[in-house]
């Protein structure tokens, strides 16, 4: 089973791009530590799409979705 996520920085300039990169990177940790691959799909300035592969992918990250606010 595979999902797509994307993560998109709003406003707040290169402060949100850098949150963005930090989002991906606990996002990969935490694939790694679930025995997710990860699979880099497009990573623009502010945008970042990844596809997650593994058994039982969607468990793991269902609950994420939505905004999510930095502050």
């Amino acid at each position: 089973m595979s999902i797509i996520v994307e993560i998109r920085a709003a406003a707040g300039g290169d402060d949100s791009k850098d949150i963005v990169n930090l989002q991906y990177n606990i996002y990969t940790k935490y694939a790694k530590r679930n025995n997710i691959e990860i699979e880099l799909l497009d990573d623009k300035s502010g945008i970042i799409v990844f596809k997650c592969s593994g058994k039982n992918v969607k468990k793991y990250f269902e609950a994420e979705s939505g905004c999510i606010r930095w502050q």
